[in-house]
């Protein structure tokens, strides 16, 4: 009850600052979520981590004040994914840092599971081709195992315009991002090998940019995806 209280509260202390910036507050969707309770805990966990993830990245270019209060709600979630990992029973995470993510992949992950037509409000982010890997959106890998990665045809048409090499990129904690390119089975899967130094929370892309150093950066040349996976 007590972490119900405290999303209410953050939620109100967000939209104020919306009603503080002259921005209008986005209605909420309806969501289908898992029966399971295991697949639910899971979701939660992974939810919670691109909560987080946002946070960060928002913080990054606040100013002071907001700032702060930003880097404090992420600080709370952390504790919340703690709690549902003693609730689920799952190993402490080795990780050392938290990892960033951007609005647009939020989104995109959070609209697979919203009801068709239940969002009243579509917010001013792109809608990316779905992405999966081993058939699924998010997911345990291994680092250092090949894994199945699938797109579907929107992912297919835009690959075929832009007609190069195609990798997944990998962001995991603070580091830049890291590149694996892939095998092509056919025109819509290919598989590619889970970097051998992924820990904790990671989030993979299709790309054709192998280059790029920054998540803003690497948002913009996403293909499809996310896909949130757990080391």
């Amino acid at each position: 009850m007590r972490s119900e209280q405290q999303e209410q509260t953050h939620l109100q202390i967000l939209q104020t600052l919306l009603n503080q910036s002259k921005n209008s507050d986005v209605p909420p969707c309806d969501y289908d979520l898992p029966s399971n309770v295991t697949e639910l805990s899971f979701l939660m966990v992974t939810l919670k981590s691109i909560n987080l993830g946002v946070f960060m990245s928002m913080a990054e270019a606040a100013d002071g004040p907001v700032a702060i209060l930003l880097s404090s709600i992420a600080s709370v979630d952390a504790k919340h994914i703690a709690l549902l990992g003693e609730y689920s029973h799952r190993n402490a995470s080795g990780q050392s840092f938290d990892t960033p993510a951007t609005p647009a992949w939020a989104y995109n992950f959070a609209l697979e599971y919203a009801r068709p037509g239940s969002c009243s409000v579509q917010l001013p982010l792109p809608i990316l081709p779905k992405l999966t890997m081993n058939k699924k959106t998010s997911g345990y890998v291994s680092p250092g195992t090949n894994v199945s990665v699938e797109w579907d045809a929107a992912a297919r048409f835009a690959v075929d315009q832009v007609g190069d090499r195609l990798f997944v990129a990998w962001v995991n904690q603070v580091a830049q991002p890291i590149f694996t390119t892939l095998a092509l089975f056919d025109e819509n899967s290919g598989s590619t090998m889970v970097p051998t130094g992924l820990s904790g929370t990671a989030f993979a892309v299709l790309t054709t940019q192998p280059k790029l150093t920054s998540i803003t950066d690497l948002t913009a040349a996403t293909l499809a995806g996310p896909v949130v996976v757990s080391s």
